[in-house]
């Protein structure tokens, strides 16, 4: 998606920053069902680049995504640079989102979670 066409962009955009395709299709499915815009990104610097421009609300992060090695220091990093944005960072174990779960705008699930509690955290669709 490019800048000049961000005025047609929903309020409901989430991006998916998910390496492992069948829990980033599955989320793309129930999401899309609920009315929100997906973009699915495997790069995390073309994911922030989005953040910032705008061009979503939310972002939707596995912890395991080989970009981020070192998650309790990334996110902390992402959620300073693009303050308006809510992430949500999943986990395989509880014990993993402890650094980022007092961060404003970061919700933690751990793997696996009930879809319902995702979209309870979630910005509510705008239509």
């Amino acid at each position: 998606m490019k800048p000049s066409s961000l005025a047609l962009v929903s309020k409901s955009t989430v991006v998916l920053l998910i390496d492992d395709e069948g829990i980033r299709a599955a989320i793309h499915d129930v999401l899309r069902l609920k009315g929100y815009d997906i973009i699915d990104e495997l790069s995390l610097v073309r994911s922030m680049e989005i953040l910032r421009e705008g061009q979503a609300q939310c972002a939707i992060i596995d912890q395991g995504h080989p970009q981020l090695k070192m998650p309790a220091e990334i996110i902390p990093l992402m959620c300073a640079a693009v303050p308006a944005v809510s992430f949500v960072l999943l986990v395989g174990e509880e014990r993993l989102g402890e650094a980022v779960t007092n961060l404003p705008g970061v919700t933690v699930l751990t793997k696996p979670f009930d879809v319902m509690k995702l979209l309870e955290v979630l910005p509510p669709v705008e239509v």
